[in-house]
């Protein structure tokens, strides 16, 4: 008898562990499949965001292209436009790193006064490089030299 109980209790163990070894295959599958639904879904909706957010890009660009060209077309007839305080025939176009180098009273007799400007439209500041040529200027780092080609 003790050699049946035996028998009944290995026997008993090995199905509790069949048992147990269907639910972890059982839990371990619906926990692929749960997976496999939620990765499916993020990634519809990371597809959609992508197109929503390469269109608005799309659309960013556009404007900020077309304010560029805007901007240098002003640039260009500024010198005749009424906030130009100064001769336009004294003026020189120069585009970058700025937009004028102006020659004031250079039509006229007496002083001379070398100015650089910066035209900006909107609410654009200025870059990098215009604000290094801005503390130049200030600061005094402005010099004037002579090139003698014989």
């Amino acid at each position: 008898m003790t050699g049946l109980l035996i028998l009944l209790l290995v026997a008993g163990f090995f199905l509790v562990l069949y048992y147990l070894r269907s639910v972890d295959q059982t839990i371990e599958m619906r926990a692929k499949q749960m997976f496999e639904s939620w990765r499916e879904a993020e990634k519809a909706r990371l597809e959609m965001w992508l197109s929503e957010e390469t269109e608005k890009i799309r659309q960013e660009a556009v404007t900020k292209s077309r304010r560029v060209v805007i901007g240098q077309a002003i640039e260009q007839v500024i010198p005749y436009f009424p906030e130009f305080t100064y001769n336009p025939k004294e003026a020189r176009f120069l585009g970058s790193p700025i937009d004028f180098l102006i020659f004031d009273g250079l039509d006229k007799p007496g002083d001379v006064s070398v100015v650089f400007l910066e035209i900006k439209t909107g609410e654009s500041r200025l870059n990098y490089r215009e604000r290094r040529i801005k503390n130049a200027i200030e600061n005094g780092r402005v010099e004037w030299q002579e090139l003698r080609v014989r």
